[in-house]
């Protein structure tokens, strides 16, 4: 759900006119007609204080290309690299003009930018898998387009001048550098970097093929991710929640591939020490079988002084996805971006436990509907997108009961019957 608010800001920032609160109307009206026309018809949900978009798994384009990418780069790792470029070029293709122009406002501007970068990288590596299977003719033409759009980029000067001189054009390759640090000194004050004075180097020493073209180092090494299995142990003397436990699983367990439209996720809320965290992980530990590709676990600390930051999580979760400490993405974006790749498509459960609020939680989503997600916090997130609630309240008697036979034992119980609630 976002918020009408919300809306304003990333349409007017700090100016709204008057009639912002019309406006952000009229648009919506606007948006459900053109999607209505596309048979399309009941998208956009209006959700006090706001709206909420519900959409298939593949109805968004982005998620697509995710997917597309992540199978992209998984290829290339095991050396397929005819595919990796196939898939790349797919991924690619999802994309339609620049992202989000004509709105300015600070809480947009972001988004536009990741985006921009995330589809240059993407242009990057699938040029890295062509040059790799010899189409550098192809190529020379979009490189030199591509550097005249982006001459900060250097490693698109650097396989423009290595596409040029696998073709025997030496003195043009010469020439690429000579321009790439003409713009690199006058914009930025920066000579080029090593791999260009590498390249001009190799060039001059008269080699032919001055360096072996090949695709950004894979974010993992085996052909496909390793399944984490990072699950605690689960709580032996749980208090008797059977029917809850049996509810959650069947909310977040088996569906079939029709049912496999939205995200799931379960949220248990509750006051501090009530039994939530037993809960989740007696609830996550009977799916587990039904999640093959792996379990995630993190304890966000929410309540704590110090909650863990969005981009530390998702750290650890690619690293158990076996991302290399080399590889790891530099921005909390980039790595959301590589997590939801590395789990698309893939049956993984994922359990986030004290969650301080929505906005910790959120950056922490899969993209894809196979996954399924269970947080525990003590406030009810109701912010969060397909979440189905579970509030646990104070224990019966006949739970308290329960529990602490569980914990002291059968006999020691039926000794002290007066201890006993």
């Amino acid at each position: 759900m976002v918020t009408t608010e919300r809306l304003i800001d990333a349409v007017w920032g700090d100016d709204p006119p008057s009639s912002a609160r019309a406006q952000i109307q009229i648009c919506v009206s606007r948006l459900r007609r053109a999607l209505a026309d596309l048979c399309l018809p009941d998208v956009i949900s209006t959700v006090a204080p706001g709206y909420l978009m519900l959409v298939e798994q593949d109805q968004l384009d982005v998620h697509v290309s995710e997917r597309l990418t992540a199978f992209s780069r998984q290829a290339a790792s095991a050396g397929r690299q005819a595919e990796a470029a196939e898939a790349m070029r797919a991924a690619l293709a999802l994309w339609h003009g620049e992202p989000l122009t004509g709105i300015d406002s600070e809480l947009v501007k972001p988004a536009r930018i990741h985006l921009s970068e995330r589809r240059l990288s993407m242009i990057e590596e699938r040029v890295a898998y062509e040059l790799g299977l010899g189409r550098e003719r192809e190529l020379v033409e979009e490189l030199l387009t591509l550097t005249g759009e982006h001459p900060l980029r250097e490693r698109l000067w650097a396989q423009l001048m290595t596409a040029l001189c696998l073709l025997g054009r030496r003195s043009e390759a010469l020439e690429a550098y000579r321009r790439a640090r003409e713009v690199l000194v006058m914009e930025l004050g920066l000579e080029p970097g090593e791999e260009l004075r590498r390249l001009q180097k190799s060039i001059l020493n008269g080699q032919s093929e001055p360096v072996e073209p090949v695709a950004s180092e894979p974010a993992y090494a085996e052909e496909a991710p390793p399944a984490p299995q990072c699950l605690p142990p689960s709580v032996s003397d749980f208090l008797d929640h059977a029917q809850l436990v049996d509810q959650l699983s069947g909310e977040l367990g088996h569906c079939s591939a029709d049912q496999l439209r939205d995200l799931r996720v379960v949220a248990i809320s509750g006051m501090g020490g009530i039994g939530k965290t037993a809960l989740a992980l007696q609830v996550a530990h009977n799916l587990a079988a039904e999640f093959p590709d792996g379990q995630l676990f993190a304890d966000l600390d929410g309540t704590g002084a110090h909650p863990l930051a969005p981009r530390q999580v998702l750290e650890r979760f690619l690293r158990a996805l076996g991302v290399a400490a080399t590889a790891m993405p530099a921005s909390l974006s980039e790595c959301a971006d590589t997590f939801r790749g590395l789990v698309a498509g893939r049956k993984i459960l994922i359990l986030l436990d004290d969650a301080a609020d929505e906005a910790q939680v959120l950056p922490l989503f899969p993209g894809t509907a196979s996954c399924a997600v269970l947080v525990t916090s003590r406030g009810r997130l109701a912010g969060l997108p397909g979440v189905r609630q579970a509030y646990l309240s104070l224990l019966t008697t006949a739970q308290s009961v329960s529990m602490l036979t569980a914990m002291i034992g059968d006999e020691r119980a039926r000794a002290e019957p007066a201890q006993m609630p």
